[in-house]
């Protein structure tokens, strides 16, 4: 009986070891670290769905922060859609993979949940509808380049035919770029003195 008692305690223990092993912490600029500086995890392995494999990661309060598809086992090759989120929980950004490459709807959100940019994306670029890249720090604040925001690129058919950046926490308009695909120019406009 004791003998049994200290297998069972033994299988418990490993069990215990593997789970820890099983978790990739890691630091604001997602690499690898050790727990007491993580401010993301990933438990691994991921799941098997389908023909798919579920990714998830979490911050380090244990809010999801991203859940999305591989086809491989134990690397980032992304299909189907995948989700980012902010951390209070509400989607941070949307999208759909084809055969690796985005394809399809790419939509970002405001942190209140509130979508903030939509777009089409045909095989890796984007085709039709405004595109917005905003940078976040690991705690959930949009970083802003130049005291911008961030700046929209508005696509038809591929091609980019307007742009335009915010001041940041403003909606004053900084400045807009007009694009003439027929000619191959564009004309650029600065809309407030603070552009400097």
């Amino acid at each position: 009986m004791k003998k049994l008692f200290l297998q069972v305690l033994f299988t418990l223990f490993s069990i215990q070891i593997i789970a820890q092993a099983d978790t990739i912490f890691y630091n604001p600029n997602w690499q690898p670290c050790s727990k007491d500086t993580a401010h993301f995890y990933r438990p691994l392995p991921f799941e098997k769905v389908g023909e798919l494999f579920l990714i998830q990661d979490y911050y380090i309060n244990g809010n999801l922060q991203f859940k999305g598809y591989s086809i491989h086992p134990d690397r980032e090759v992304f299909q189907g859609t995948n989700t980012w989120f902010f951390p209070n929980g509400k989607k941070k950004q949307e999208v759909e993979y084809k055969n690796r490459r985005r394809d399809g709807n790419f939509i970002t959100y405001h942190p209140d949940g509130s979508i903030n940019t939509s777009c089409i994306y045909k095989n890796n670029r984007p085709w039709e509808g405004d595109f917005q890249q905003d940078y976040y720090s690991a705690q959930g604040h949009r970083m802003g380049y130049h005291n911008f925001s961030s700046e929209v690129q508005r696509y038809k058919k591929g091609k980019m035919v307007y742009e335009f950046s915010r001041y940041e926490n403003s909606k004053q308009l900084a400045f807009e770029v007009f694009h003439d695909i027929k000619k191959h120019n564009y004309s650029f406009k600065i809309l407030s003195k603070r552009w400097n």
